[in-house]
């Protein structure tokens, strides 16, 4: 069996599958982080214990910035409780198989790239839920060169203006009570947004993906209406909340 793990600014999320040739995603265990290393950690590895006692391999995506050698995330804004923590090695000492640590906006960009709507296109993913994440995808034949996008220099301005943490703070109630005057607004600076970083980026093809994305479907199908006018391909995510475990298993895939 191998394992996938999501691990989001709010919640986790947890599949299996008996392989990597993927045809469909067993519906995964999701429970809310409560911020505390220890206890989010024992949960973790208490899910993948009732899944699977001897997992072949374990893929992880999670927010902020991964050191690959070391097997540990370096700064992340939304957990920082796992900060230097070796995540890898704590995981590959607990079960004893190999596990594999990447960027969670990198590890759904490969999930779309694998399964999703992104098959044929060189593409920019943005995630949006909790936070804001993003990474470059570049195809080479069969061969994806994913590489994250800088979030100081390209996404810090949306995730404060769009982000699921900064929308309750800027006004002032849950994203779930906004009205929809205030959805508009907010979708009118994902647009300004998408501009802008497709400008500077070179990238003419966006696809925006995320748990958050899963329920604004249409208005970002809207949207992709009006960006064709500054040449714009706007994609929404078709895969919703399991865009993340998509990637997980094929970041194991790239890997074994």
């Amino acid at each position: 069996m191998y394992i996938a793990v999501d691990i989001g600014g709010s919640n986790a999320r947890i599949t299996y599958s008996e392989s990597l040739d993927l045809t469909s995603l067993i519906e995964p265990i999701k429970f809310p982080l409560i911020h505390d290393f220890e206890k989010d950690f024992s949960t973790v590895v208490n899910v993948i214990e009732k899944l699977v006692a001897t997992p072949i391999a374990i893929g992880i995506g999670t927010p902020g910035i991964i050191d690959e050698k070391n097997g540990l995330i370096l700064s992340a804004h939304n957990i920082s409780e796992w900060e230097t923590k070796p995540i890898v090695k704590m995981f590959e000492d607990k079960f004893k198989c190999k596990v594999f640590l990447d960027n969670d906006a990198k590890i759904a960009a490969l999930g779309e790239a694998t399964f999703g709507t992104g098959t044929d296109y060189d593409f920019l993913y943005i995630t949006w839920g909790t936070g804001v994440g993003g990474a470059k995808v570049v195809r080479k034949g069969k061969l994806k060169d994913i590489e994250q996008l800088n979030w100081d220099d390209y996404l810090e301005k949306l995730e404060y203006l769009c982000g699921g943490g900064n929308i309750k703070k800027r006004f002032h109630k849950p994203a779930s009570e906004l009205t929809q005057d205030e959805w508009d607004e907010v979708m009118v600076d994902f647009k300004e947004n998408f501009i802008n970083i497709s400008n500077r980026t070179a990238f003419k093809t966006i696809l925006i993906g995320g748990g958050a994305t899963a329920k604004h479907v249409a208005e970002f199908e809207s949207m992709s209406k009006e960006l064709k006018d500054n040449e714009i391909n706007l994609l929404v995510s078709k895969l919703g909340d399991n865009v993340g475990l998509y990637g997980a298993f094929t970041l194991i895939d790239n890997n074994l």
